[in-house]
């Protein structure tokens, strides 16, 4: 029933909240004794005790599951999602760029000792307040600085209390990760001390005076994917730095003190984002930072086996640029336009008809050197499927490229030769041509990256 009710409300909201809260002992939150019962029935490999956050979700009501209605009194998980329609996910040739190593990392990692070093920053506590969007993706973020910037030894805190109040968070029902990472991106997010917290909701205004001139901010952030988790894809981007995701939390989970978690009791309580920090194959299981306090969980953190209770889905990752101080450059009396590098797709136009001249050209910008050897990659995006230039082949099938040399300036390859558009019915979709150059190690984007939209 409650997944039910979950269903319903994503297909049919703009916003989707999904908490189903009820009272330790009543169904929703089992107590202790019934989770390790049922623990031993599963045969699960985990230990449950009093972590002391059953105790936030009572309250002198419960979750009516005929109404679907949730007890105002009730502090939620805040794990909001949004409608998947017109949700953007990352450009996919970025994506698959990055994952050229998917299936080649070790069997274990951890980002509180890489190499005996840790680059995660404390567990915090968000309380009785639907805060994790601002716990999860400020704690992504403080360990994205830290290793952007070669230095586990900063002392970096962000103040979340400023990020939920002032990105629009609620207390009772959350925010969605995804605007709160907007939010970074746009405005930027000062210390703790200019705003510390107090888990509340209403108090953007007493953010310190000055807290634009200190705001850490992000070049932008990405959504990797939405409802599906591809557990190899997961690790290469987690490989790279933590990543920002989302799960559903059922009543066993807050009595979570040690082991591999895997759901065996209770109601689904609501959503809640976390940040994965690593993996074990031996264990087949996540390694994740939450936002409990550190006498929950391994000391704040939790194992969680591969593919449960939704982990991994509507991962987020934050693109930061470390602050480099340079000399200030000396004015030049007449500025010269540089080109810049990149990919131009070009068509004659964006609809097509019975009669009309097709083609596709890549025009490659190169302002600098001849460069060898570049991949240069064009996908068609048709219904949410992908096909490779040069061979047209299922993006499913493999990731294509063509190797190309660029040399100085201007340069025109034609990716579809010119052509009479035949007498065909339409398509009814959009469709889109992507294209892009990769750097030669096929480890990011060279350049600018480049999107034509166009329907017959």
């Amino acid at each position: 029933m409650n997944r039910l009710i979950f269903s319903l409300v994503v297909s049919g909201m703009g916003l989707v909240l999904i908490p189903m809260m009820v009272q330790a002992g009543s169904g929703g939150i089992p107590s202790v004794e019934e989770v390790r019962a049922a623990i031993d029935a599963a045969g699960a490999a985990w230990i449950a005790s009093d972590t002391g956050v059953q105790y936030w979700w009572e309250s002198g009501s419960e979750f009516d599951s005929a109404s679907g209605s949730v007890p105002g009194s009730v502090a939620g998980l805040g794990g909001i999602l949004p409608d998947s329609r017109g949700v953007p996910v990352m450009d996919p040739i970025l994506m698959w760029s990055r994952l050229r190593d998917r299936g080649r990392q070790p069997s274990d990692h951890d980002w509180r000792s890489v190499d005996g070093t840790n680059w995660m920053t404390p567990v915090k506590n968000q309380m009785n307040c639907g805060a994790c969007a601002a716990f999860a993706s400020l704690g992504c973020l403080e360990a994205v600085i830290r290793i952007a910037s070669a230095d586990p030894g900063i002392d970096i805190d962000l103040s979340e209390q400023h990020l939920f109040s002032c990105a629009g968070g609620d207390c009772p029902t959350g925010l969605y990760m995804g605007d709160a990472f907007t939010y970074i991106a746009e405005n930027g997010v000062p210390d703790e001390k200019c705003l510390p917290y107090t888990a509340v909701d209403d108090n953007c205004a007493d953010t310190c005076t000055d807290w634009q001139d200190q705001a850490e901010t992000i070049d932008r952030w990405d959504l990797l994917w939405q409802y599906t988790v591809d557990i190899e894809a997961l690790k290469a981007f987690v490989a790279e730095q933590p990543v920002a995701c989302y799960m559903e939390v059922y009543g066993d989970f807050m009595s979570y003190q040690s082991g591999v978690y895997e759901h065996v009791t209770g109601n689904l309580l609501g959503g809640h984002f976390v940040v994965v920090i690593g993996w074990n194959d031996a264990d087949g299981c996540w390694i994740c930072k939450n936002s409990w306090g550190i006498g929950w969980g391994e000391e704040g953190y939790f194992r969680i086996r591969y593919g449960e209770t939704s982990i991994g889905t509507w991962a987020m990752v934050p693109d930061y640029t470390s602050t480099v101080v340079t000399p200030t450059p000396r004015p030049t009396a007449t500025p010269t336009p540089v080109m810049e590098l990149g990919v131009t797709l070009t068509m004659p136009h964006t609809s097509f008809a019975a009669g009309d001249d097709f083609y596709l050209d890549a025009v490659i910008c190169n302002p600098g050197m001849p460069i060898h050897a570049v991949p240069l990659c064009v996908l068609l995006e048709a219904g949410g499927l992908f096909w490779c230039w040069p061979g047209w082949q299922p993006l499913a099938s493999g990731f294509e490229c063509s190797y190309q040399d660029i040399p100085l300036g201007k340069t025109t390859r034609v990716i579809i030769a010119p052509f009479v558009w035949p007498d065909v019915p339409s398509a009814g979709v959009e469709l889109v041509f992507w294209g892009a150059m990769l750097d030669p190690h096929m480890q990011g984007l060279l350049g600018e990256l480049d999107r034509v939209s166009w329907t017959y």
